[in-house]
Order: C-alpha cells, then sequence, then structure tokens
C-alpha cells in the first residue's frame, strides 16, 4: 500500500499555505503601496522645484526694489516686499523685471554717454534723447515685439525705461503699481521710424536728472493663488505676465497668464535684505494609495539673490 497524508496533515499544510499566502498578499500590497506612494512624492518634489525655478528665474532679473505684495481681496491695498507691515494678508507676488532677454541678445548696452550731443534733456516734453553706445536697438525692438505678441515695442510708448540711481525708490509712487499715480521712476520709450540703433528717445519721465546706467522694460509679472471654491483647502497658483504697470490702467488681470501649480496648499514670500525668500507647498490630491487626510505635502524653499 502507498502512503498518503491523513486529513489531519492535509488540514494542517492547507492552514500553513492560508498563512504564508495571506502574508505575502499583505507585504505585496504594501510593496504596491509603497512603491505608489514613492512616486507621488517624487512628482510631486520635481514639481514642486520646477514651479519655484520659474518664479525665481524672472525673480532674479526683477528691478530691485520693485518687488510688492498685493492684497488679493483688495487690488489698491500693496506694500514693498521690504515693508515691516508685510504679511499673510497679501498673497500676490508681484515685481517688474528688465528685459533681459533683449539685453542678452545685444539689443541694449544699459549705458548712456552723458558727454554726446544726442544726449540732452527735453523738460518741455518730460523726456529727451540718449545716445546709447554698443547697442543694437533695432534688435531689441524685434526682440521685445516677439516677446510681447507685438503689444509692446520702442516705438508705441509700452517700453519702459528706468535709470540705475542711488536714489530711493518708493512702492506706491516709482512704479505705476497704484493707478492713480504715475510712475515717477519710469520713462516711456518712443522712438520714429527708421528706429536708430544707438540713440534712445524717452516721454512722460517726470525727474530732473538723467543718468548714465539704465534698464529697459517690457512686462510686470504676478504670482497669483486662486481658490476655486471657497471650501476648498488648496489652490490654484497662476503667473501674470505681459503687462506693464507704468502705463495707465494696465494691471496684472488685463496681461496674460499661465498655470504654474495646481493643489497648492502653502505659498508665501518675505524680503530678507534684498533677498526674496519663496516657500511652497503642494499636496498629492490622490496620486499616492493614501486615504484623504493622510495624503503627502512637500514643501521646498527658495531663496532669490
Amino acid at each position: 500500500m502507498k502512503k498518503a497524508f491523513t486529513l489531519f496533515e492535509l488540514i494542517v499544510v492547507i492552514v500553513i499555505v492560508g498563512i504564508l499566502s495571506l502574508f505575502g498578499i499583505n507585504i505585496a500590497i504594501e510593496i504596491y503601496k509603497n512603491y505608489f506612494n514613492a512616486r507621488a512624492i517624487n512628482g510631486l518634489e520635481t514639481k514642486t522645484e520646477i514651479v519655484l525655478e520659474q518664479i525665481s528665474k524672472r525673480l532674479a532679473v526683477r528691478v530691485k526694489g520693485s518687488t510688492i505684495g498685493r492684497n488679493a481681496e483688495k487690488y489698491s491695498n500693496f506694500v514693498s516686499s521690504q515693508d515691516s507691515t508685510l504679511s499673510n494678508k497679501y498673497k500676490i507676488l508681484e515685481w517688474i523685471s528688465y528685459s533681459y532677454e533683449s539685453f542678452q541678445d545685444g539689443g541694449w548696452s544699459g549705458f548712456v554717454d552723458m558727454d554726446h550731443t544726442n544726449t540732452a534733456r527735453n523738460t518741455g516734453k518730460n523726456g529727451g534723447t540718449l545716445q546709447t553706445p554698443a547697442s543694437n536697438l533695432n534688435s531689441a525692438n524685434t526682440d521685445i515685439s516677439n516677446l510681447t505678441n507685438g503689444k509692446a515695442t520702442l516705438s508705441n510708448e509700452q517700453v519702459g525705461l528706468m535709470f540705475k540711481t542711488r536714489e530711493g525708490l518708493n512702492a506706491e509712487t516709482s512704479f505705476g503699481f497704484n493707478e492713480t499715480n504715475q510712475a515717477d521712476s519710469i520713462a516711456t520709450v518712443k522712438m520714429d521710424a527708421p528706429i536708430s540703433d544707438d540713440t534712445l528717445k524717452i516721454e512722460n519721465y517726470t525727474k530732473s536728472e538723467i543718468y548714465e546706467q539704465y534698464y529697459l522694460l517690457h512686462t510686470a509679472y504676478a504670482v497669483v493663488p486662486v481658490r476655486q471654491n471657497a471650501s476648498d483647502t488648496d489652490f490654484q497658483l497662476w503667473l501674470h505676465y505681459n503687462y506693464r504697470p507704468w502705463i495707465k490702467d494696465q494691471r496684472y488681470t488685463k496681461g496674460y497668464k499661465a498655470l504654474l501649480a495646481e493643489h497648492v496648499t502653502r505659498f508665501n514670500f518675505t524680503d530678507m535684505g534684498g533677498t526674496i525668500v519663496l516657500k511652497l507647498c503642494i499636496r498629492d490630491a490622490g496620486s499616492s494609495l493614501e486615504k484623504e487626510g493622510k495624503e503627502a505635502t512637500v514643501c521646498k524653499t527658495k531663496a532669490v539673490y
């Protein structure tokens, strides 16, 4: 006779196999969950870093002193980022950048030949002419027109010019952020065709002096948090651009906008002696296998000098 398993032995084997299978399934589920959770966190890390990089790249070429915090509930309520009253109620970060792309392309040198006969102040028209050696203003005009989709050129009084001086700047009146005030520190460029490559013509300049260094300006930027519903715990983050506050009635809502991130739980900024410190938090919004309330949130901080 052949030996066989007894019923008791079969039951024991089945129980042991069942226990091992249960442990194996639980282990497989945990490995699977850990994989998805790790993938969600890595994705959030990358997303958060990209958003901060997009903002910081534009902040790095800001006009120093032009950075403000704006109250999203009341447009006219804003303060300089260096103001001691800056708080969490100022949720919108806004600033003016110089025309970095056209500068890098050799379009304008940033220097004025103060001894040249073409450099002259025209007080009657609040403007004048500036001889700017080593510039290629036709190239600058093409670059700026392309960057703004034709909304700003060196001949349509949309491009701004700001002298680099040691004079203190006033966020309230220097840049045009308050629509009731002129941008006291910014002139507008108005050139007649054909455009000279090395002579700038400016208008609407209220200061009495001109200086040997300048910036050309073609846009401001605003980072704006938008909550879709009042009950939402997170919000979208939008970048507004291609608008010029030194031109009357141009605010960030009248420019273009691009979505930077969704499911943002925190966006803060502060100014530490001229260095802008950004903090951004984004939640995974269901991309992991964790239940709601246990979702991963990634926060990153970046300093922009």
